[in-house]
């Protein structure tokens, strides 16, 4: 039977926070992320220094886990990427 679409892939980081480029940044809470960025360009992002814009652009970061995933693509196989026994990242794949 030939499938019905093509395959195709969809991918989320796990323990590097690719938005700030500071591992388990997204981790800290809020708070802590929003003081980081209010006194050093992080990653992608510039300084911020007004307390609540740095507070609005963390906010407006949100990594997806392994369940949001596979809420979202009920079908999919999830793999996870690991390097030294971490999961780098999750990575769902179907089509196949």
């Amino acid at each position: 039977m030939w499938p019905t679409c093509r395959p195709w892939r969809a991918r989320s980081a796990a323990s590097g926070e690719p938005h700030f480029l500071v591992p388990f940044f997204q981790f800290l809470p809020i708070a802590a992320r929003a003081w980081l960025l209010t006194r050093f360009d992080l990653g992608w992002l510039t300084r911020t220094p007004d307390r609540a814009a740095a507070r609005a652009v963390v906010e407006s970061v949100h990594l997806v886990d392994a369940r949001e995933l596979l809420r979202l693509f009920p079908e999919a196989t999830l793999w996870r990427e690991r390097i030294l026994g971490m999961t780098k990242s999750l990575v769902v794949f179907g089509g196949w």
